[in-house]
């Protein structure tokens, strides 16, 4: 009887987290509008549809395949083996596929946006792939802990830390989309650094 509480509770928290992230996206939306021009606007949301698209590569299906064989396992240093081996997966993959765009930026810039003056844009983005990519599976791992409100509490501080580097770079630096995708990058990074102490323990 005390599953459906736990699950309702987590629910919750989720459609909190839910709400966080889609309140900062509704919240720039104006900033963006008012910020960018027509055609910049246009160019963000190229890249922001390649980004995921590119995203869904990266995570591979890999959430599923670990939750599977986390739970299978009963003994808890074998379940650290399992988390351990499918974490370095995600990192080395991470890795792999930000090398190769990162390589082939000039190529993609050009066959998305119709020039490569815009290749440093996606340097940020392949990046911030690379960080996106190992948060999710960190925040999937917690998820599967059943730490809810710690979960959310990790995706509030990365929304605010987007939020408030997007005033600052797209709004006073007029940095355009480069301050966003800059934006995108720290927020993800920083959470994936917060993260690090809490998973080290139950890294094999």
């Amino acid at each position: 009887m005390q599953a459906k509480p736990s699950v309702f509770k987590s629910t919750a928290w989720y459609g909190a987290g839910n709400l966080i992230l889609r309140a900062v996206n509704f919240l720039l939306l104006p900033l963006y509008s008012q910020v960018l021009s027509t055609e910049e606007f246009g160019n963000y949301a190229l890249i922001l549809a390649f980004y995921s698209i590119a995203l869904i590569i990266y995570q591979a299906g890999f959430g599923i395949g670990f939750t599977k064989f986390y739970l299978d396992e009963t003994d808890s240093e074998k379940r650290k083996t399992v988390f351990s081996g499918i974490l370095n997966t995600v990192f080395i993959i991470s890795v792999l596929l930000s090398t190769i765009g990162i390589i082939f930026k000039n190529q993609i810039s050009l066959l998305l946006l119709g020039s490569s003056a815009f290749a440093q844009l996606f340097f940020i983005v392949f990046i911030s792939l690379f960080f996106e990519n190992i948060l999710f599976f960190l925040l999937y791992y917690f998820k599967i802990l059943e730490k809810s409100k710690f979960v959310v509490f990790i995706t509030a501080i990365s929304s605010t830390v987007n939020f408030l580097l997007n005033i600052i770079l797209v709004y006073f630096f007029a940095f355009g989309i480069e301050g966003i995708l800059i934006s995108l990058l720290v927020s993800n990074a920083a959470a994936v650094i917060i993260l690090a102490p809490f998973v080290f323990k139950d890294y094999a």
